[in-house]
């Protein structure tokens, strides 16, 4: 905590922005979990496959936590000191939440009607939208479920901008020494992230299918 406390504010901004994503996911994934168990599956028989999936949710959020590494380093885009950087960073904390939302409600309709999490392969449904949306219409609460997206929207969004808020009260305390040695070891540790991996081999979507369990793949 107090080598958090050290970071240069943005920093800190990007840091909790990312435990925030992260920890949304791994709601998700337990959900996930909890609603399509199979009978007789342990959950710590999962916890090769949750890991997998961690590394997974960590390449996903390093993307988007470079992309504010980025801005941060970029003056008139700075998403704490800039107002241009400020409703830059407002309009991706909404997207973000929108799509981490649609994408999970999507992937677990997808599950419950194929059996299978979201792939490539579900804009094939775009050929006929005219069908493919009637089907959804008739198999899902489609109504009840755009309530509950909006209501999660709104929630994820309220914690991101909570966040968001409390870092901006930050002082700027950081000395240059700290603010680049910290930016340095941030930036090496989201990219290892995105890499996925301590090998020369980065980590690879089909590693999931190593464990030979259709399931676990599901999980990962």
């Amino acid at each position: 905590m107090m080598l958090f406390s050290k970071m240069p504010r943005y920093l800190q901004f990007i840091v909790s922005t990312l435990a925030i994503m992260l920890a949304i996911m791994l709601l998700f994934r337990v959900a996930f979990i909890v609603v399509y168990e199979p009978v007789n599956t342990h959950w710590y028989e999962l916890f090769d496959a949750m890991l997998l999936g961690f590394r997974y949710d960590a390449r996903m959020a390093c993307i988007i936590g470079l992309l504010l590494f980025l801005l941060a380093n970029i003056k008139p885009l700075h998403p704490l000191d800039a107002k241009l950087g400020a409703k830059i960073i407002h309009v991706l904390l909404w997207l973000v939440s929108i799509t981490m939302v649609l994408f999970y409600v999507i992937d677990f309709a997808n599950y419950a009607y194929l059996g299978q999490r979201v792939t490539a392969s579900l804009l094939n449904y775009a050929d006929d939208a005219a069908i493919s949306a009637s089907m959804v219409w008739q198999t899902y609460p489609v109504v009840s479920l755009l309530v509950g997206m909006l209501i999660l929207v709104w929630l994820i969004r309220w914690w991101f901008v909570k966040n968001y808020d409390r870092c901006l009260a930050i002082p700027k305390t950081a000395t240059k020494t700290q603010r680049i040695v910290s930016s340095i070891v941030a930036f090496l540790l989201m990219g290892w992230a995105v890499f996925g991996s301590a090998n020369q081999y980065p980590l690879r979507w089909s590693d999931a299918f190593s464990f030979g369990n259709d399931y676990k793949a599901s999980v990962a």
